[in-house]
């Protein structure tokens, strides 16, 4: 996970999440609308409001995070959650966060427009397969339309390295722009640990 705020800004309005159960991971990117502290505000609080009802459905969660967020400026939101022992993933989203997948299976979820805490449209929740090693980037719009036009993850992660965090600093460095905030969040999809039973 790497963020970045908007040049002379002393806050980023972006943020990520992540939190890890034994048979999934969930991540959440948000970007708080405009920049700054209001935005920050905002992306805070989605992120406190994901934590505490991570265990939940995600369209339950970003019903409860359109809720904590109605006296804020809003933000747009994404949610993965990766379900490793069945090698399934789940998105589901708000507005202009994107997704890329380095994966054997194509992923191109849909994010419905809006905006979590003024405007929340009728949610839509994506579903796809992933296996062991597959890599998932989730980033706002601080991020260039050139990544995606250069081929996205998969075009960087076989240039470059396979270890999340540095994808995801280099995501940030080749095509994050200073006059955004901005933030990304790259995950490894793994297989569970094994839990032995003794008897």
């Amino acid at each position: 996970m790497v963020s970045r705020p908007k040049s002379g800004e002393p806050q980023c309005g972006d943020a990520v999440g992540f939190w890890q159960e034994r048979s999934w991971t969930l991540v959440a990117v948000v970007d708080g609308l405009g920049s700054g502290l209001l935005a920050a505000q905002a992306s805070q609080k989605a992120l406190a409001c994901v934590a505490d009802h991570r265990r939940e459905p995600l369209l339950e969660i970003v019903d409860r995070c359109h809720q904590a967020l109605q006296d804020t400026r809003g933000a747009v939101l994404a949610l993965t959650r990766v379900y490793h022992r069945e090698q399934r993933l789940r998105y589901v989203g708000v507005g202009n966060i994107g997704l890329s997948a380095a994966s054997m299976d194509t992923m191109q979820p849909v994010s419905q427009n809006g905006l979590v805490g003024q405007r929340l449209p009728r949610l839509v929740e994506c579903e796809y397969r992933c296996s062991p090693g597959d890599l998932i980037a989730l980033y706002t719009d601080g991020i260039s339309g050139q990544f995606r036009r250069q081929g996205g993850l998969p075009t960087l992660s076989s240039s470059h390295w396979t270890d999340p965090q540095r994808l995801a600093q280099q995501l940030m460095d080749a095509f994050g722009t200073a006059d955004d905030d901005t933030s990304v969040a790259v995950l490894m999809v793994t297989v569970p640990p094994i839990v032995h039973k003794w008897s």
